[in-house]
């Protein structure tokens, strides 16, 4: 009987010890802050059950907020600067088809006005091909404008922006991309989209974007990478240097 109880207590060390030594697998990583040394900007981000659930940008002269809002997984609204007196709700139309369209309202004493309509464009593995968005200003100008993404390998490779105000298609910037091999800062979500601007939207790849060229010469970004091979900070072709930090997303 004793024998038979000192086999058990080693087979229970055994599959212990076994569990102990397995590899740990690292839930997915968001990014939490982006922070723009040279301007003192930061952009921090809030997750809730795996899903972007805020985004603010604070600097020396500006504070910009978004509140996002979901049924189950999906984008249901954006609430942007939000005060007692106003506030921007954008709502969304369309998902699960190749084309989801938003519009902002600004509601504020008076009643709610139409801010901007924007449209996207998906290919079948649900990453975007263009964005055109209409914004209508507080002094009723109009102010439209286009982006198209090439797509390889779940990276951006080109990205082409465009002024449409003239209502004429004018090419503003015309920018191929190559990448390292690493995990992009942003590619946890594919809700970053909100948060950038269409000149920047080559962060929604798979790898972090490296070598840029518009044309005339190649540009670079230089990359450090934490234990995780996300980016810890980085430096553009023009020395601005970002520290970056995550959080795990769960």
């Amino acid at each position: 009987m004793r024998l038979r109880v000192i086999l058990s207590i080693s087979c229970i060390c055994f599959v212990a010890l076994s569990c102990k030594n397995e590899p740990y697998q690292y839930p997915p990583l968001g990014i939490s802050n982006l922070v723009n040394q040279a301007a003192s900007v930061t952009n921090t981000y809030v997750y809730r059950n795996q899903n972007l659930y805020s985004f603010t940008s604070t600097g020396a002269e500006r504070l910009a907020h978004m509140r996002f809002y979901y049924s189950g997984h999906k984008l249901q609204s954006i609430t942007t600067d939000s005060t007692e007196a106003s506030k921007k709700v954008t709502s969304f139309y369309g998902w699960g088809t190749a084309t989801v369209t938003d519009t902002t309202l600004r509601h504020d004493g008076s009643g709610a006005t139409l801010a901007s309509v924007r449209t996207i464009i998906y290919d079948v593995d649900g990453n975007p091909l263009s964005i055109g968005i209409t914004t209508w200003t507080s002094t009723t100008t109009t102010i439209r404008e286009l982006a198209e993404l090439t797509w390889d390998n779940g990276n951006v490779v080109r990205l082409v922006t465009y002024d449409l105000t003239s209502g004429e298609k004018v090419v503003v910037r015309d920018m191929s991309i190559g990448h390292d091999d690493q995990k992009c800062l942003y590619m946890k979500d594919p809700n970053y989209l909100f948060t950038l601007p269409l000149k920047d939207l080559f962060w929604l790849s798979k790898n972090n974007p490296m070598v840029f060229n518009e044309g005339s010469g190649e540009r670079r970004y230089t990359y450090w990478y934490n234990k995780f091979g996300y980016p810890s900070n980085f430096k553009t072709d023009n020395g601005v240097l970002f520290g970056t930090a995550y959080i795990k997303v769960r």
